[in-house]
């Protein structure tokens, strides 16, 4: 497996609030990093659905984001591509920055945070939006592996 995928909606009593959409992904370190390209392409086309709600892509990518590598830049121009930036820009894991938060660069008033738990071996990340009164709908869990 390459990697693994689970998602939740929040969803707003208000219609004039969008939903938020959250997507968690994980990626096994030592996975073919094109195959995970891939199969996150084919998450965000996914999500295209969803174009009016808010989302947030939480992972464990397995790639370092405070060291320029060919598959930092890949993974950054990808999500870029479908609107995302990323938010988390400080050591999640000793000094290593392996986790990040993705939100739609129409996401406004967004903060995000590292959170030393001392309990695993990451620390937790946290996104903080203005979503409003919401309902919680969860998602489908699923498996992709190419």
């Amino acid at each position: 497996m390459q990697c693994e995928c689970c998602a939740a909606m929040w969803r707003s009593a208000s219609l004039t609030v969008p939903s938020v959409v959250v997507v968690a992904i994980y990626r096994r370190s030592g996975g073919a990093f094109n195959v995970f390209i891939h199969i996150v392409a084919r998450i965000l086309d996914a999500l295209g659905v969803y174009g009016r709600h808010r989302i947030v892509i939480v992972g464990d990518y397995n790639v370092d984001f405070l060291v320029e590598s060919s598959e930092l830049s890949k993974l950054k121009d990808l999500m870029q591509s479908y609107g995302f930036r990323p938010t988390i820009d400080q050591p999640t894991k000793n000094e290593i920055c392996m986790d990040s938060i993705f939100v739609c660069t129409r996401t406004v008033q967004c903060r995000s945070e590292v959170i030393q738990n001392g309990i695993l071996d990451h620390s937790a990340q946290q996104v903080c939006l203005d979503i409003g009164d919401s309902d919680i709908q969860l998602g489908v869990p699923c498996s992709l592996d190419k």
